[in-house]
């Protein structure tokens, strides 16, 4: 049987991680996606500290995220004589460009326990009794 407690075992979580993006993705009012990206998520971390991305059961920094891209937004843009702009970055900042990042970018640091303490602070981890009965149920 599906244990929710023990599924921060990277392992577990990966194998479910289709369902647990579906229930994501039916509760989006919490966390809101990341630029559209359908399963991965921008959880706001309070003023004073960085905002995260949540995807495939990892935490990324999302300003690492960003600075990457707009690093290489700012390149392209200048490749071709074009001003950067906040809508051209927008239309820059497709999935395959975040999912790229996020393939290329080192996730925090964090134990299984402190990932499911975050999630938990940020009302992630109240889906763990919706996401529990998903996964035994079929």
């Amino acid at each position: 049987m599906f244990d929710f407690e023990k599924a921060i075992n990277w392992e577990a979580v990966n194998k479910n991680i289709d369902v647990i993006s579906e229930i994501l993705k039916k509760n989006a009012a919490t966390p809101k996606k990341y630029y559209g990206c359908e399963d991965v998520f921008f959880i706001w971390n309070g003023e004073w500290s960085d905002p995260y991305v949540f995807y495939n059961g990892k935490l990324y920094d999302e300003i690492e995220v960003s600075d990457w891209a707009w690093s290489d937004y700012n390149c392209l843009c200048e490749e071709d004589s074009v001003k950067p702009t906040d809508e051209g970055f927008e239309e820059y900042m497709s999935s395959d460009v975040v999912y790229n990042i996020l393939t290329d970018l080192q996730p925090l640091d964090m134990s299984p326990e402190e990932v499911k303490t975050v999630l938990n602070e940020k009302c992630l981890w109240n889906l763990a009794d919706t996401i529990k009965e998903e996964i035994q149920n079929g």
